[in-house]
């Protein structure tokens, strides 16, 4: 069925548009039940979402007080974004799927996922043969470097031994220095870039 917006007509009978006032009618249930309850569905859920499908688009604009939720490709991909009220500044939302990785020897389990505004966050396990170990690379992880920058380094060793610390420096997008007390113990290491 075919919704007909320029029906009825002054000049119809309305034993002739009657079934098209029906039919569109109809229609509009139909097409209101994409992501929708339908019109037609009498429980509690009448008319809440299901779903949302967002179309591709370029940023939109924004009066004041009102903000837009919107599906923008990044790189042939699409993802989510939000803009500030009064076009105010664009934010992503989403960028594709985490990763999470097992390197083997002396690397560990690794993720890296990102959280909206920006920001990436990496977590790694990591066991050196020896202190320091200079130039690692986020990479080795399987998880690859920060686009931009790495804010931080947090290390943790998996062992409670008092005295015991792990430290880092030279930190860049794409590598780190480690310095440990304890080589041969499992290292957690948590980074935070963009």
């Amino acid at each position: 069925m075919v919704f007909l917006p320029n029906i009825p007509q002054p000049t119809d009978d309305q034993s002739n548009s009657q079934g098209q006032v029906l039919g569109n009618n109809q229609q509009l249930d139909t097409s209101f039940a994409v992501d929708h309850y339908a019109f037609s569905d009498l429980t509690a859920n009448n008319g809440k979402h299901k779903a949302i499908h967002l179309v591709n688009q370029s940023d939109p604009t924004t009066a004041a007080g009102e903000i837009a939720i919107y599906d923008k490709l990044v790189s042939a991909i699409p993802e989510l974004f939000m803009r500030r009220a009064g076009n105010g500044s664009v934010i992503q939302m989403s960028v594709g799927n985490p990763v999470i990785a097992t390197s083997g020897g002396a690397f560990g389990l690794s993720l890296s996922t990102f959280l909206p505004g920006g920001i990436i966050l990496k977590a790694m396990r990591y066991t050196p043969a020896s202190s320091p170990v200079v130039g690692i690379a986020f990479s080795s992880f399987g998880i690859g470097a920060f686009p931009t920058a790495c804010l931080g380094l947090i290390i943790t060793l998996n062992i409670n031994l008092a005295g015991q610390t792990a430290t880092a420096d030279s930190v860049t997008n794409s590598t780190f220095n480690l310095y440990t007390t304890n080589p041969g113990v499992s290292h957690n290491i948590w980074a935070i870039g963009y």
